[in-house]
């Protein structure tokens, strides 16, 4: 069984076990070498920038390949905006 670091819990070392076992992490029948957000279930894989970051774990909102305060205000002001499903998630619309 994986040796996990101090103060990770016995349900924290069965779920990465299983993980590691199973090829896909987040179960939406994409294996976890090609899935481009391996820990959140993504099934269409969506990739607005093409970053290789699916759109669900990519926190680079401005492309500059980090995530920084500059980032969480954009998103700050796309969350609160006029129309925040389409500039979050331009895919549903």
């Amino acid at each position: 069984m994986y040796n996990p670091a101090p103060g990770v819990t016995r349900d924290m070392q069965v779920y990465l076990q299983d993980c590691i076992d199973d090829n896909d992490c987040d179960d939406d029948g994409v294996d976890n070498s090609s899935d481009n957000c391996a820990l959140q279930p993504n099934p269409a894989q969506t990739d607005t920038d093409a970053d290789g970051y699916g759109n669900l774990c990519d926190f680079d909102y401005n492309g500059d390949c980090v995530a920084n305060v500059i980032d969480l205000g954009m998103f700050r002001n796309a969350f609160f905006g006029t129309d925040p499903i389409h500039a979050l998630a331009p895919h549903l619309t």
